[in-house]
């Protein structure tokens, strides 16, 4: 697929996604040797029925986008952006090509960048055209690009993040961010030391949400190394979830509604593979999302409000003098239980592929941070963290691990233990 003279260097592995009896895809950061060229990404897909079959913005769309993307320059150094073999079973895809996506081409483009942004961000011209970087290239799925220019000042440069909404689903992850973020933004907005990053602009022509960078530490990161400010950031990460969780329910009136059946459901779905490849868990499994979804089918005394809807470390950019909650696609009204859990779940299974010790005293910073609790909502939080440590087993502990079958089984059996240890609140 390459330009005479191009060699390929290294092609790493990044992500991993298998569906038994479907397909396998893998994602890959794509290096050239001998080239100023930079990285590129692309995606592996094997697939049991030809690939066509299940492109349902059809073989012209594909034709149409990389005719596109030849007359905007961003083909080189490749020939062509898509290469089907065995039949029609192995498909290699390389960025900037998904026909879910129609508009990735142009924003893609440092040209239309560059007019985009002249538009929404204070971007003057100058003569330098903004770099364009690929974060995620997730076909059909996710996209996520980073967009650097010339800070307005002259000195240093300015990074925006784009959020792609995709073409054929009427952008619904985007508007509960687009919606999400100022309703969080505005519940912390009292709170000097919390903060929630909003959208700085939201194209509905180009079907993106932009952001700007938010300065900071990931709290995993922290975490992972054991710095000081860790231990701080856990009780403010806590208090930051219950400002948002005493919101008034006219915050969340605009959001999509979840509950526990969806997660179970989708859990279902995420465990696929480990069925396939471990059946000997998938009685573990079915038992676990069976009591976890009995118990919390018995009525909340509480009712749904403002969530993130994916509370976790990764989620918490941190500084010595301010945390900052980012990334509100998943926003929604849901019972605050659901956030707890999704947070002691998160640290629960870094713990445990990072090989660390402290995971109790770290979940009760956290909770000690979040302040005192309805007994029930406690209960109900821990119920949600093994749901969803079943969940993230599933989405976390890569397929080619080494060591995927015994991680695993071990979360998942963690998981078992601890649905079957939740008491009922008095």
């Amino acid at each position: 697929m390459l330009e005479p003279g191009v060699d390929l260097d290294r092609c790493r592995l990044k992500r991993v996604k298998f569906k038994p009896g479907r397909k396998l895809t893998a994602s890959y950061e794509v290096g050239f040797a001998g080239s100023r060229r930079g990285v590129r990404a692309a995606t592996v897909t094997w697939t049991v029925a030809p690939a066509a079959q299940a492109m349902p913005e059809g073989e012209g769309a594909a034709q149409a986008m990389e005719q596109e993307a030849r007359d905007r320059n961003l083909v080189a150094p490749f020939s062509h952006l898509r290469e089907e073999v065995a039949g029609g079973h192995v498909r290699v895809q390389v960025t900037p090509l998904d026909p879910a996506f129609a508009h990735l081409v142009r924003l893609a483009d440092p040209n239309h960048v560059e007019t985009l942004l002249a538009d929404v961000a204070g971007r003057s011209g100058d003569g330098s055209l903004p770099t364009v970087r690929t974060i995620r290239f997730n076909p059909g799925q996710r996209h996520v690009l980073r967009y650097q220019v010339p800070a307005p000042s002259g000195r240093g440069t300015r990074t925006l993040f784009a959020k792609l909404e995709r073409t054929t689903r009427g952008g619904e992850e985007a508007g509960a961010a687009a919606t999400g973020a100022p309703a969080v933004a505005g519940v912390l907005a009292g709170h000097s030391r919390l903060a929630a990053a909003t959208p700085l602009a939201r194209v509905a022509d180009d079907r993106v949400v932009l952001y700007e960078l938010v300065r900071g530490h990931p709290l995993t990161r922290l975490l992972a190394v054991d710095a000081p400010l860790a231990g701080s950031a856990l009780g403010e990460a806590g208090k930051l979830l219950a400002v948002v969780h005493a919101a008034d329910l006219s915050a969340a009136a605009a959001l999509p509604s979840r509950d526990h059946r969806a997660e179970v459901a989708a859990t279902r779905r995420a465990c696929e593979h480990i069925v396939g490849m471990l059946p000997h868990l998938s009685a573990t499994i079915t038992g676990v999302l069976a009591r976890v979804g009995d118990r919390l089918d018995e009525p909340s005394a509480e009712e749904a409000g403002l969530a993130h809807g994916d509370f976790k470390a990764d989620h918490l950019l941190v500084t010595p003098e301010r945390t900052t909650l980012i990334d509100f696609d998943s926003c929604a009204c849901a019972e605050p239980a659901s956030d707890l859990g999704k947070f002691l779940a998160d640290l629960r299974i870094r713990f445990f592929l990072w090989d660390k010790p402290g995971l109790p005293q770290v979940q009760q910073r956290f909770l000690d941070g979040y302040g005192p609790a309805d007994p029930g909502r406690l209960a109900r939080a821990r119920l949600w963290e093994a749901l969803l440590l079943v969940k993230l087993a599933a989405r976390r502990v890569r397929v080619d691990d080494v060591d995927w079958a015994t991680r695993t089984s071990m979360l998942v059996g963690e998981a078992d233990r601890l649905a079957r240890g939740v008491t009922r609140a008095p």
